[in-house]
C-alpha cells in the first residue's frame, strides 16, 4: 500500500508528501533505537555503558552472559545508533554514541532510574562497582 493509501486509510490527506518522506529517516532511526532497547540484554548494557566506557570483556563479566551474546547485542546496539566501539590492540571498547542527541541522554537518565529498580540491573550494579574498584578502563 502507497504512503497515499495508506494516508486515505487512515483518514488523513497529506500535503506536501514530500516533506513528510524526508521525515521518515528520523522516525525510522527513533523506531529503529525504540526497538533495538526492547530486549533486557541490551537494556543491562545500555545501563553499564551509561556509567562509562567498557571493553567486550569487562561488558561479558558484569552481566555475566558469553562474547557471542555480548557482541549480538552491542552489535545490534551499533546498528541502531545507541552505541559506539572502537579498537585498542585486540580490544574492542564500547560506550554510549556521543551522536545522541542530549534529549536521548536525558531521556536515558530518567529510564536508569527506573531500570535501577530491577532486580538483575542491581546485581549488574554491584559487579560494575566491584570490577570498577578492582581496576575498571
Amino acid at each position: 500500500m502507497s504512503n497515499v493509501q495508506q494516508s486515505r486509510v487512515y483518514g488523513i490527506d497529506f500535503e506536501g508528501e514530500e516533506e513528510n518522506r524526508r521525515a521518515m529517516p528520523d522516525l525510522e532511526s527513533f523506531a529503529r533505537q525504540q526497538k533495538a532497547l526492547g530486549d533486557p540484554s541490551r537494556l543491562r548494557i545500555i545501563r553499564i555503558l551509561k556509567e562509562q566506557s567498557l571493553c567486550v570483556c569487562e561488558i561479558m563479566a558484569v552481566l555475566e552472559l558469553p562474547q557471542y551474546a555480548v557482541s549480538r547485542h552491542l552489535g545490534i546496539l551499533r546498528q541502531a545508533g545507541l552505541v559506539q566501539g572502537w579498537r585498542e590492540g585486540t580490544w574492542m571498547h564500547y560506550r554510549l554514541a556521543e551522536k545522541l542527541p542530549e534529549a536521548w541522554l536525558e531521556a536515558l537518565d530518567a529510564l536508569c532510574k527506573v531500570w535501577d529498580i530491577d532486580k538483575q540491573l542491581q546485581r549488574d550494579m554491584k559487579r560494575f562497582e566491584k570490577q570498577c574498584q578492582a581496576g575498571c578502563a
